[in-house]
């Protein structure tokens, strides 16, 4: 199975190549930087190795002790003996160093630095304190930015071996090889140069020198690698894929749901369009029934106008019954004074007829005239009840009876 490489030159492919039939080694990474960053033991922490991570930078080091729970993360420099120095931290970079000049020349072209104080400890010291009795070092690597030599000055190199070290040769951010102060102390210590990277050199223990072969060539197609940039877009394209998979299937579901909509729809469209139907129907037969309603009105309000325009002749006609009326009353009440009248007289010829009757003895002829008058009188009453019968049945007399009724009610009410 590939390996991820997340070192900055591939020292973790050499290393596996070697150390790959190890089961949960052991390794000391010494300037360790960051747990996932350019780191040469990432690949080994994830195959289920686990060491020692020595930094000094605060930053760093938080880092390695939340991601690195299985290993030691000392926050603390090496050197040729214990004590404190001043480390000059160069930024968010794993140019850090103890070296005053190479923190000045990172200065010069504008690099931030920060200075404090930091423990310093022995190799030696930590192996001791926290390296299990019996456990073998599988690999040690150096990345100190400059004091790569103290820090092996202060190593017991024939009580604790690791089996490969790994120590960075070249000054910072440059190709000038520095390893000629202190590769005689490796050698004299029976550690034999198997390779160079440009970066690096790689020791092996003589003791350990059936894993020579490992280091003959520089990676390569045969140890089946990926580096961490490419396997990281890789995982994010198989992630891409299962969420565009995922997004495929819901955009299936959708258009499921999306046809059922259709459907849906298009039976309430088609409902709908019945309703209206049905709706756009009733409308034009209320409309002809407005329509019929309207001419009906109109015939109602030509009817009115008629009735109307009927009232008001009416009213004038009533008007003017009620002027003859008037003139009838007038003449009733003229002929009612005459005939009271002629009553009177009739009464006082009664009366004279009597007187006279009794004055008949006196004289015939006074008698007859008496009597003549009498008849006269008896006549003129005659003639004028037949006058007021003949009134009674008039035509003028019926029209005008409700004028009379609502006259008698009136004088009623008024007394």
């Amino acid at each position: 199975m590939a390996i991820i490489s997340y070192a900055q030159n591939f020292e973790d492919v050499m290393l596996w190549r070697a150390l790959q039939h190890v089961e949960r080694g052991f390794y000391i990474d010494v300037g360790a930087q960051s747990p996932d960053v350019d780191s040469v033991t990432r690949t080994f922490s994830d195959a289920g190795w686990s060491g020692i991570n020595v930094e000094p930078h605060p930053t760093y080091h938080a880092q390695l002790v939340e991601r690195r729970p299985r290993d030691i993360n000392l926050r603390c420099a090496l050197g040729d003996s214990r004590g404190v120095a001043t480390i000059h931290l160069v930024g968010a970079t794993g140019l850090s160093t103890l070296d005053t000049a190479i923190a000045d020349r990172h200065k010069g072209i504008g690099h931030p630095i920060e200075q404090i104080e930091v423990a310093v400890e022995t190799l030696s010291t930590v192996w001791a304190r926290h390296v299990p009795v019996g456990q073998a070092v599988h690999f040690l690597k150096i990345d100190v930015e400059g004091f790569e030599a103290r820090v092996l000055r202060g190593h017991d190199w024939r009580r604790h071996r690791p089996w490969v070290v790994v120590v960075e040769s070249t000054l910072p951010n440059s190709q000038e090889e520095t390893h000629s102060e202190w590769e005689p102390q490796m050698t004299g210590a029976h550690y034999d140069f198997v390779y160079a990277d440009g970066l690096n050199r790689y020791y092996l223990a003589q003791e350990m020198s059936m894993l020579r072969g490992a280091f003959r060539y520089p990676p390569n197609v045969h140890d089946d690698f990926v580096m961490a940039p490419l396997a990281s877009a890789r995982q994010e394209l198989a992630q891409t894929r299962v969420s565009l998979s995922d997004a495929e299937a819901g955009l299936d579901l959708l258009r499921a749901q999306l046809a059922q909509t259709e459907v849906r729809l298009k039976s309430e469209l088609d409902n709908e369009r019945d309703c209206r139907t049905q709706v756009e129907s009733r409308l034009a037969s209320e409309a002809a029934r407005a329509s019929g309603l309207e001419a009906a009105l109109r015939g109602s309000q030509d009817q009115l106008a008629l009735c109307e325009s009927s009232l008001a002749s009416k009213n004038a006609q009533l008007g003017q019954l009620s002027e003859h009326r008037d003139e009838l009353l007038r003449d009733l009440a003229h002929g009612a004074q005459a005939l009271d009248e002629k009553a009177r007289q009739l009464d006082v010829m009664s009366v004279a007829l009597e007187e006279s009757r009794a004055r008949e003895l006196e004289t015939g002829s006074r008698a007859a005239a008496a009597e003549a008058s009498l008849l006269v009188a008896r006549n003129d009453v005659g003639r004028l009840g037949n006058e007021l019968a003949a009134l009674y049945r008039s035509r003028s007399w019926r029209l005008t009876a409700p004028a009379r009724f609502v006259g008698r009610l009136w004088r009623r009410k008024r007394t």
